[in-house]
């Protein structure tokens, strides 16, 4: 691959980029080990030669692409909306050309006008219909899949249509029923195509070898391939290589059947995971030599093998590199900088983990009094609030005083104490004024209401008799009294 990009392409490259960009692209290619392996412009931006070698490569990455695909050292392949809008790169070869090709139909947007069969299919129903002298022809079930057949096998439109008209030449007889696409398949078979179709010449006529997917293919259906298997077979090999494809055969049969659409999907999905299985190693080197780097700065020991075995093997049960930052922080906090005891945290982590670093050397006491004083164990959510505090109230004696105060009130709890470190502002004496005036003018408003509230007993009128009356029994009890 190399040999014959330096003999023919190199001399005439004069662009730096595009030659750090055709050389990644080469070599990502080539370490797929897959002679239909591509690349995308998000794998060339991963690669340190594209990502440190290029000036801005977001922008120039793509014009660097473009004209390794005009010189013809790479051929690119399109994907439509339903697998995205990413464009993958192949190598401009016969193997590369043929994955680009069968990438396309499998992955590229799908064209907006109507297949080619059912334009021919049109055409030759309006022809049959004219032929016929009939008003309009009405396609049979098998119509479609007939014409599919023969474009297949390379018969062009205008070869199907000329066959129409040699079938259909001499007008039927008054009383019979016209004539189908079918009865023109015998005019159409009389001679070849013109440029007959790697189908036609491997699976119809025989004259060319079978290739070696064709045949396992062939010996697993008992039968020979329709255009259809044929194609989904092309198509898997140039897409995921020859014997790949063949040992995924065994995967998608069924009751007895292949389901060959399931193939390409089933492949996609196994190359995807081998991809991942290639890639996971060196994602598990680079986060074990972040993480002997924190070890080292953090607890400022040096990492003995046997330490270093042991993080590999922990960093697989804990991968959270958070978690262990938080760890090496804490072990290095209370001065407790035993792997066994940092292990032992990774396993089965608690929240005081996750602290966060005082802000001041006034919430640096406050953690320390709060830890010996209130609880041995401190919140996040108070080491928060006391941080926020911290950098308002930065006296360290009044936070002691507060810890005092709370002790002696028998209160020691994170709230009693902010209320005491945060107490409400006196009253001033303007404020007292001003309370005092509001309340006088609110006086007269609160007598209307409670005179609005009470209750008068209604005046009642006596008449003169009911008068004398009265007094006569009052005489009378007081008579009786006197007796």
């Amino acid at each position: 691959m190399f040999a014959n990009f330096v003999d023919t392409q190199l001399a005439g490259i004069d662009n730096l980029d595009e030659l750090k960009v055709t050389l990644t692209a080469l070599r990502l290619i080539e370490q797929r080990c897959s002679e239909m392996a591509s690349v995308t412009e998000a794998d060339l931006l991963a690669h340190p030669a594209v990502r440190d070698g290029l000036r801005m490569p977001a922008i120039t990455l793509r014009p660097a692409l473009q004209m390794a695909v005009a010189r013809g050292t790479l051929v690119m392949a399109a994907t439509g909306t339903a697998a995205g809008s990413a464009v993958h790169y192949f190598r401009n070869d016969a193997d590369g050309r043929r994955a680009a090709a069968a990438f396309e139909r499998n992955f590229g947007e799908q064209p907006t006008t109507a297949p080619d069969a059912d334009y021919v299919l049109q055409r030759a129903g309006t022809e049959i219909a004219r032929l016929e002298s009939i008003d309009f022809y009405t396609p049979t079930p098998d119509d479609r899949a007939r014409v599919e057949e023969w474009l297949a096998r390379g018969y062009t439109a205008a070869e199907i249509l000329a066959a129409v008209r040699e079938a259909l030449l001499h007008p039927r007889a008054r009383s019979a029923p016209y004539r189908t696409l079918s009865a023109c398949e015998a005019a159409l078979f009389c001679a070849p195509p013109a440029q007959p179709s790697d189908f036609y010449e491997i699976c119809v006529m025989k004259t060319r070898r079978a290739p070696e997917e064709i045949m396992y293919l062939r010996l697993q259906l008992n039968r020979n391939p329709t255009h259809v298997e044929f194609a989904l077979m092309r198509d898997a090999v140039g897409l995921f290589g020859v014997r790949p494809t063949i040992a995924a055969l065994g995967n998608v049969a069924r009751n007895g059947s292949l389901d060959l659409t399931a193939l390409i999907p089933l492949l996609t999905e196994s190359e995807e995971a081998t991809f991942a299985a290639a890639r996971a190693p060196a994602a598990n080197e680079i986060a074990l030599r972040r993480v002997l780097q924190m070890y080292e700065t953090t607890l400022g020991l040096p990492v003995s093998s046997h330490v270093a075995d042991d993080i590999r093997a922990t960093l697989a049960e804990a991968p959270d590199l958070k978690l262990w930052q938080a760890a090496l922080a804490f072990a290095a906090r209370e001065d407790k900088k035993s792997w066994p005891y940092i292990r032992k945290m990774l396993l089965n982590p608690s929240p005081t983990l996750f602290l966060p670093e005082p802000v001041n050397a006034a919430a640096q006491l406050a953690f320390d009094i709060y830890r010996r004083r209130v609880n041995r164990t401190l919140d996040p959510v108070v080491a928060g609030e006391i941080n926020a505090l911290a950098t308002t109230l930065t006296d360290t004696v009044q936070w002691s005083a507060a810890f005092d105060v709370a002790a002696a009130a028998n209160a020691l709890r994170w709230d009693y104490i902010r209320s005491v470190l945060t107490p409400r502002p006196e009253r001033t004496e303007q404020n007292q004024r001003s309370e005092r005036t509001t309340d006088a003018r609110r006086q007269p408003e609160r007598k209307s209401q409670r005179r609005s509230t009470s209750f008068r007993r209604e005046q009642v009128e006596f008449s003169p008799e009911q008068r004398q009356a009265a007094e006569e029994r009052a005489r009378r009890e007081l008579e009786e009294d006197d007796e």
